[in-house]
């Protein structure tokens, strides 16, 4: 029986598989469902479908629309991989040299601008602009920054500033040097806040949950959360949890206050989806959304109903194409690109949130500790080398140097393509993502688990044994089959399979049972690879005992070899060694060499043991002794098969090593 606490952990792992396989599917057919919006002779997007006879190059292609399906093509990676891809260059000189108005909107009002910005940010920055062009982009910059004088944003005469307006010029600002006097938009925002949520309280007429929303995304993006005062982050708080409390029973929100007027289209509201894109793209709200991930699971429900069928121009039957309404254009059913860009963003943002989620669910279930993923680092990631000291690997009659085979054949290959993971996809083909760590026992490989994980910035699940028979010895397959699923659906962390052998030991050699585990495991290898979403790792001291078909590519991409740490790493880690072996070559050359060699062999644990030894020796006999005996009672030195009586050939851990280099494979 599962305890309840197991139960609740796989209960809520189901609902996320099941809600993570919808989302992944919406987001497959990405490219298709922006395509018949796209425009090949602008390069940008029409806001509806082209009308029937109208071709891609005269239909008008939308600001605002163009801008919104930019940032997700742009956060999903799609931006370098649809039609649109060979015509960025073309889109950021027309969008440069254009009327930054829209829909009968005045030339350079912060609603076109702010979108623009974002549009011009999105297709490279300033990186991708002339001088020219920059000089251009730069008073467009310094217009919305004006706009903002008096903290919070109005489109028109006639309507108050908006939350919404304000954090669309905020959120363009910070990607073209910042906000200029922020604390005076801060106030504003502070007192809009305090107002629109006292609105909603009331239960006036008047309020408006998507301006309690907009404010609190003002604030998160103006300060980080922990240099806010606790009242502050209380009120963020709040305000999201009226967001929440107003969502319908279908999923989606009541609709907001007019946000101005489009003299060509009428009204403008704000879109729930967008909103939610923007709120799960941030990544200091993540902790706080998992609260709500019931609700923004019954708003990616609403989607499902909310869905238009469209036909792909490219044909493919592959991805099934849909699009979104906004809503907006009274009982028209017909999608519009941005607001499908919206839902499509919105999916891609909760498949980061589901991601999270599952992985705390996963080392729940396991009964592990959990931390988040760190960022991943901006130098070139590497193996501490004050937790780890290096080894040598010898193979092909070359010796090379452990830490630098992981980092350049798995760390720096990982951190590279393991981006795409960002993006909700798996890590490309190529870079490892799986690895046998063999050798004698005390060799630290769990240990070198560790460092992998912490220069990932993963989080590290180590699985063991244990964890099968917990529920008994009949479990073992059941257990087996759900936490090898349960790793199957995550991402971003290191699992470490320990003390293994049992169940990947060689079918000709083992009994019945050790046969059937081998068999089963299998499979479980096989999927954990083909998905390509974590880096699991083996630890063995016996890579003699696994099965064949374990070691083949297709289970683990690298077989390492790990050793003791190289005599130059210990005497730099241990200075009183050192200074023996300098004591000892001022006497006898010879000594000192044997002496070196003899600290070779020696395991981090025996090298430590020693340093701790050799701290009181005084006699220069008695020190070469010590050394000495060391060397000849480590573990390198001593039988692979202990059993007594040992027969006197036995094979050493030193010589077994050197035999299975054969095996080494991917470095």
């Amino acid at each position: 029986m599962h305890d309840p606490q197991t139960e609740d952990a796989l209960r809520e792992f189901e609902q996320l598989a099941q809600l993570r396989g919808e989302l992944q599917q919406i987001l497959k057919g990405g490219v298709a469902s922006l395509e018949p919006f796209y425009l090949s002779g602008s390069g940008g997007f029409a806001h509806r479908l082209r009308p029937t006879g109208t071709t891609r190059s005269t239909t008008h292609w939308s600001k605002s629309s163009t801008a919104t399906c930019l940032a997700f093509l742009r956060a999903t990676g799609l931006l370098a991989e649809g039609p649109w891809s060979q015509k960025t260059p073309a889109l950021t000189r027309s969008i440069v040299s254009s009327e930054w108005s829209s829909a009968g909107l005045g030339e350079d009002n912060p609603f076109t601008v702010a979108f623009l910005l974002e549009a011009l940010a999105d297709l490279g920055g300033r990186n991708s602009l002339e001088k020219t062009e920059r000089a251009a982009v730069n008073r467009k910059v310094a217009g919305l920054r004006k706009a903002m004088k008096a903290g919070g944003i109005a489109l028109q005469d006639g309507f108050e500033p908006t939350a919404f307006l304000t954090y669309k010029a905020v959120s363009a600002l910070m990607r073209w040097g910042g906000v200029r006097d922020a604390e005076r938009v801060e106030t504003w925002n502070w007192n809009h806040l305090h107002k629109e949520s006292a609105l909603v309280a009331a239960g006036s007429a008047d309020a408006d949950v998507f301006e309690v929303a907009y404010s609190v995304l003002i604030a998160n993006a103006i300060k980080p959360l922990d240099a806010m005062s606790p009242q502050q982050r209380l009120l963020l708080r709040f305000g999201l949890k009226q967001f929440f409390d107003a969502q319908r029973p279908d999923g989606t929100w009541p609709r907001s206050r007019p946000l101005f007027v489009y003299p060509k289209l009428g009204h403008a509201y704000c879109f729930e989806y967008e909103l939610l894109a923007a709120m799960l793209a941030e990544s200091q709200l993540s902790r706080v959304l998992h609260e709500y991930l019931g609700a923004l699971r019954e708003a990616a429900g609403a989607l499902d109903s909310k869905k238009y069928p469209l036909v792909s121009a490219a044909g493919s039957s592959d991805d099934a194409p849909y699009g979104w309404s906004s809503g907006h254009h009274g009982t028209d059913p017909r999608p519009e690109s941005w607001s499908t860009a919206s839902a499509l963003h919105f999916c891609f943002g909760l498949t980061e949130l589901v991601a999270e989620a599952i992985r705390r669910a996963t080392f729940s279930y396991a009964d592990a500790a959990y931390t988040r993923p760190r960022p991943q680092p901006g130098s070139r990631p590497y193996l501490d080398p004050k937790s780890f000291l290096d080894s040598t690997v010898k193979h092909d009659g070359r010796q090379r140097s452990l830490s630098r085979i992981l980092t350049q054949r798995l760390l720096v290959p990982l951190i590279e393509e393991g981006k795409a993971l960002k993006r909700g996809r798996p890590i490309p083909a190529g870079p490892p993502t799986s690895a046998i760590f063999y050798g004698p026992p005390g060799t630290s490989k769990t240990e070198l688990a560790k460092l992998v994980a912490r220069a990932l910035g993963w989080p590290l699940l180590a699985i063991d044994p244990s964890h099968l028979t917990r529920r008994g010895l009949e479990q073992v397959h059941a257990e087996a089959n759900t936490i090898f699923r349960m790793l199957e659906h995550c991402e971003r962390i290191v699992v470490l399979l320990d003390e293994f052998d049992e169940l990947m030991r060689d079918r000709d050699a083992g009994e019945l049972e050790s046969r059937f585990l081998t068999t089963a495991m299998l499979p479980k290898l096989a999927a954990l690879s083909r998905e390509r979403r974590i880096v699991y790792l083996a630890a063995t001291n016996h890579l003699e005992q696994f099965d064949a078909a374990i070691r083949r590519p297709g289970r683990f991409d690298l077989i390492v070899p790990v050793m003791p740490p190289t005599t130059e790493s210990k005497l730099r880690k241990w200075p009183v060694l050192d200074r023996a072996v300098k004591r000892i070559e001022a006497h006898d050359a010879t000594a000192a060499r044997r002496a070196r060699r003899e600290l070779h062999d020696l395991t981090f644990g025996e090298a430590k043991e020693l340093a701790e030894r050799v701290a009181g020796v005084k006699g220069l006999p008695a020190l070469k002794e010590a050394i000495h005996t060391a060397g000849e009672t480590c573990t390198l030195r001593q039988p692979v098969s202990p059993a007594p009586p040992a027969p006197a050939t036995s094979t050493k851990w030193k010589k077994q090593i050197e035999n299975q280099s054969d095996r080494i494979r991917g470095i």
